[in-house]
Formats: structure tokens, C-alpha cells, sequence
């Protein structure tokens, strides 16, 4: 009796053990990561911190899954703004023998490490790596990117303050965006020109390009662009005097950016139209309203930049009117502002190495443990199997189980810390139309943008909650037509309606069983997610979790719901 009991532990275990693999299965974790980018990040990254741990610890190692997440995290730690962390990942991917021998994948990961680079200020190195990847894309006959690829180095080569190279660059770009009948791309060419034209003092052809550029942005209702071009003509209008047409244009891009929710537009413009209105001696105290209204944007926005350049006008202000004690103290405090940035930039720069080291940390120690499940569990067998000759090995074997037990919940606590830590969220300002913006990737930004107001309004309205919600009724809900809807749905979230309000209903499932979990029944938790069928809702919390509801629940709260049953 006493040995049938012991190969009943060793068969539960076993079984325990094989969910455990499966729910850390690194393909499906890469594949759920991707899904999440750039939608939810925070989801994105832990999923993927557990997709790298999980190759890590495999043996042998695979390349082509090292090089898929090495880049996935480098796309998604870039998508975050944290240029160190992606390109140590980017470098990770690169120095891989498989890619090393793959042009395309060379390709791909030089482009978006030369994307961190140039984020970093780093402006050389990106170059070098930009023009490795046109290399490439020249060897292998692939000139679909060469705009993109030209567009970059002109903009590197304006940083670098080489305005000629970059308008030679971006004219380039611009002839193969015409060959291609690339509305877009010609817009975005022209609006670069318009720039690096007036940044070199050539402003009746920079204004030409801008007049390209507005046309063309507006027709194609571009209005983040559209909007950067207006503050370069504002310019034009500044330098030849013209005032009162710069302010038209400034209040022009102030009321396309509220309409649009564009806030980052609306610092620039106040600063600008105090500009105007100091150099024109018209009304100084308008100017200050303006610098104190883009001081208060730049702190909400945290945008350091705007701080000092509003700072500095202050003191010009200040200047203006004869009061110098406070232009001082304004100089002071600009100088508090550029240290203070310094500060926070050290900062971000210790984080980002902190966070680098801790993952390859979190690597290590997540292999450790995976090799020492892997011996335990190979030992365990072996003592089962000598049990099985004799009964004196019993004891033994049940200091393994519970060792081995041990490790495997906490494998089981890494997977829902990691890969269910949050849940899925819409962006915090959506505007209530979906412009049309660049292409990347081949797919429309408005798709990009459409699909976020999805999000947002479901999860406003709570629209998944209802049972009988269809996608015409989502549709209706939004006011957009079923086909783009569905289009975005597919395109941008890789999914189609149902299995997107499945996944809002599992997370509202899963958050109901976490926070009520005890005092409501399984078929009350299902209802309340939006299911109508309990067989339903426990076959998908099943295929999304690995669980199903019970034992989820069991396992966060240790006890049952009133109806602990899972329908079959």
C-alpha cells in the first residue's frame, strides 16, 4: 500500500512538473511578447524576461531562439526609451554565429541598433552601423529600405551639423520615395529639406520644401507632421521679420495639436510665439503668460529640453522689461535646470546598466535553478526506481519530492510574477480620430493608432463584458467601419475579434479570481468577465493561463470557490 502511495506522489509530480515546462515554453512566450509590443510593454518585457531565462537554461542552445529574443527585447527596451539595455541586446543578437552568417538578420539587427545609438547621442556609431546595413541591403539586391536607410544618415549628418550632407542624403531619399510613388516617404523628405535648409541659412528653398510638406501631410491628414512643418515655416516667417504670419502659423499648430491631443506640439509653439512678441516689442507680458504656460507643459511632460529653452526665455523677458534682479535669479535657476538634467541623465545611464546586469543576473539564476530541478528530478527517478527493489528507500524519496517540489513552485511563482504581472491597458490620451501617419513595417500607422482607441474603448466601456457583443456592435461603438476595425485587429494585434475579447475577458476573469475569488462561484466570475458558457470560459482560461479556474484559484487564494468543479 505504502509503495502504491509513493508512485502516486512520483506520478503527480511528474505531471506537476510537466505543466510547469509548458507554461515557460519559449516559442509561445517570444510569440505572446510580440503580440503585447508596442501595445503593452510591460507585459512585452516580462514575458520576454521569461522566454530569455527559459533559453538560457536549455541544452544544447538554440540559436535561432537566442537571436529571436535578443532582438524582441532590444525592440522592446528601444519602444521603452531605454537605449543602453536595447543595445546590449542588439550587440547580444549581432555577436550570434547564425546571425553573423544571415545578411537579412544582420540587417535587421544593425538598423535597430543604429536606431538606439542615435538615441544615445552616439552619433558615429550609429552611422557605422547604418551604413553596414546598406551595405547589405545593396549585396542581396533588397533597395526597398534605401529611402529609409538615406533619411537616417541625412538626419545623423544634421545632428552632426553637416547640413550639406544631409540635404545631399535626403535628396537622395526623396528621388527613390518619387520612384516608388511613396506619398508618405516624398512628405517626410520634404519636411526634412525644409529643415536642413533653414538650418543653413537657406530659407526661400526651405520654405519651398515646407510648402511641399504641408500640402502633402494634409492631404494625407498627417497632423503630427504636419504640425512639425508649420513651427519650420513659423521659423522662415521669424527670420524674414514677419512676425504676425509666424504667430498665424504658431496658433495654427496650437489648435491642430489640441484638437489631436498633441501636447508636445503646444510647448514649442508658446515658446516660439514669446519670440516673436519680445523681438517685436509688441506686448511683453503676453510673452510671459506664453513662457509660464510652456514651463508648466515642459515640467508635466518632463521634457528637460523645453525647460531650459523656456528658462532661458524668461530671462530674455526679464531682460526686456529692466528687471534684473529677477533676470539673476532666472539665470540661476536655468543653471539649476541643465544640472539637474545632467543629474537625472547620470541617472537613467546607472539604471539602464543596473537593469543589464540584473537580467543577466536573473539568467544566471534561473539556470542554476532549472539545473538543479533537472538533477533533482533525474535523481528522484533513480531513487523511485530503487524503491521499487526495496522498501528502505522510501524515506528518501519523499525528502526528494518535497525538495523537488519546492523548486518547481517556485518556478510556478516566477511564471505568474513574470508573464501575468499586468494586464492589458489602452494609452492614456487617445485622440477621438485616428490619423494617418508613417508606414513602418508595412503596416499603416492608422491601423497602429486605431487598433490603441480599440483598446481604449473597450476597456473604458467594458464593452467585453457583454455576452453577446459582436464586432458590428464594436464597430457601432466606435464609430468605424466593421472592415478597417477588423483589419487593425489582424494586422496590428495578430488576432481577430474573438480572440481579442477573449483575451479582455481572461484578464477581467483572472482579476475577479485574485480579488473575489472567495466569496464568488466560478459560473459568477465567468459571467461577470462576459461569457455566457461556463464550458466556454474554462476551455480559454485553460488555453490562456495553463490553468484552469480552480486551480488558479487554489493556487492564489489555497481554497476553493462554492462550486470548485470545472465544467468539463
Amino acid at each position: 500500500m505504502k509503495s502504491l502511495y509513493i508512485q502516486l506522489i512520483i506520478a503527480v509530480l511528474f505531471l506537476t512538473h510537466t505543466d510547469a515546462r509548458a507554461n515557460t515554453n519559449p516559442k509561445d512566450l517570444i510569440e505572446a511578447a510580440s503580440e503585447c509590443t508596442p501595445n503593452d510593454l510591460n507585459k512585452a518585457d516580462s514575458l520576454a524576461t521569461l522566454a530569455l531565462t527559459s533559453i538560457q537554461s536549455m541544452s544544447p542552445q538554440n540559436d535561432s531562439l537566442e537571436a529571436s529574443i535578443y532582438y524582441l527585447i532590444g525592440t522592446i527596451q528601444l519602444y521603452k526609451a531605454r537605449y543602453r539595455v536595447s543595445c546590449h541586446f542588439f550587440e547580444k543578437m549581432l555577436a550570434l554565429p547564425l546571425v553573423q552568417q544571415s545578411k537579412i538578420l544582420r540587417r535587421e539587427g544593425l538598423n535597430n541598433l543604429a536606431g538606439s545609438l542615435k538615441f544615445l547621442g552616439k552619433i558615429p556609431e550609429a552611422m557605422e552601423a547604418i551604413y553596414e546595413a546598406m551595405k547589405i541591403s545593396k549585396e542581396i539586391n533588397d533597395e526597398s529600405y534605401n529611402d529609409f536607410f538615406l533619411s537616417n544618415v541625412a538626419e545623423m549628418e544634421y545632428e552632426l551639423g553637416d547640413y550639406g550632407r544631409a540635404i545631399n542624403f535626403s535628396k537622395q531619399a526623396l528621388l527613390s520615395a518619387e520612384q516608388k510613388s511613396d506619398t508618405e516617404s516624398q512628405a517626410i523628405c520634404h519636411l526634412n529639406l525644409g529643415k536642413y535648409y533653414i538650418a543653413q541659412k537657406e530659407m526661400n528653398t526651405g520654405g519651398y520644401h515646407s510648402g511641399i510638406a504641408i500640402r502633402l501631410f494634409e492631404q494625407l491628414g498627417d497632423w503630427y507632421n504636419l504640425t512639425s512643418v508649420l513651427l519650420n515655416q513659423s521659423r522662415i516667417e521669424q527670420f524674414y521679420k514677419q512676425y504676425d504670419a509666424s504667430n498665424r502659423l504658431l496658433f495654427k499648430v496650437i489648435e491642430i495639436a489640441r484638437k489631436n491631443n498633441l501636447e508636445q506640439k503646444l510647448t514649442p509653439s508658446y515658446i516660439q510665439l514669446a519670440e516673436n512678441i519680445l523681438l517685436s516689442n509688441s506686448d511683453p507680458e503676453k510673452a510671459r503668460e506664453y513662457l509660464l504656460e510652456a514651463l508648466r507643459l515642459s515640467e508635466l511632460a518632463g521634457r528637460r529640453d523645453y525647460m531650459e529653452e523656456a528658462t532661458l526665455g524668461m530671462s530674455k523677458y526679464y531682460t526686456k522689461v529692466g528687471d534684473f534682479n529677477n533676470f539673476l535669479k532666472t539665470m540661476e535657476k536655468y543653471e539649476e535646470v541643465r544640472r539637474e538634467t545632467a543629474a537625472m541623465n547620470a541617472k537613467t545611464a546607472s539604471e539602464e546598466l543596473k537593469t543589464i546586469y540584473d537580467m543577466e543576473q536573473l539568467v544566471n539564476r534561473n539556470t542554476e535553478l532549472q539545473q538543479d530541478i533537472k538533477f533533482k528530478n533525474s535523481q528522484l527517478w533513480l531513487v523511485s526506481i530503487a524503491f521499487l527493489v526495496a522498501m528502505i528507500f522510501g524515506g528518501i524519496i519523499f525528502w526528494q519530492y518535497r525538495k523537488l517540489k519546492r523548486n518547481t513552485d517556485t518556478m510556478f511563482q516566477m511564471n505568474v510574477n513574470l508573464a501575468y504581472s499586468t494586464g492589458m491597458s489602452a494609452p492614456e490620451t487617445e485622440s477621438e480620430t485616428v490619423p494617418v501617419l508613417s508606414e513602418e513595417n508595412g503596416t499603416s500607422s492608422s491601423d497602429i493608432e486605431l487598433y490603441k482607441y480599440i483598446l481604449k474603448k473597450i476597456e473604458q466601456k467594458e464593452l467585453h463584458k457583454d455576452t453577446s457583443l459582436t464586432i458590428n456592435e464594436l464597430s457601432r461603438q466606435i464609430r468605424r467601419n466593421k472592415s478597417s476595425v477588423s483589419k487593425a485587429i489582424k494586422e496590428i494585434g495578430k488576432t481577430n475579434f474573438a480572440g481579442l475579447i477573449n483575451e479582455f475577458r481572461i484578464n477581467e476573469a483572472r482579476k475577479l479570481i485574485m480579488e473575489n475569488g472567495t466569496s464568488m462561484t466560478i459560473n459568477e466570475i465567468a459571467s461577470a468577465a462576459g461569457y455566457s458558457s461556463r464550458t466556454s470560459f474554462n476551455r480559454n482560461f485553460k488555453e490562456s493561463t495553463g490553468f484552469t479556474p480552480s486551480e488558479y484559484l487554489m493556487r492564489y487564494h489555497g481554497t476553493t470557490a462554492p462550486d470548485d468543479e470545472d465544467a468539463a
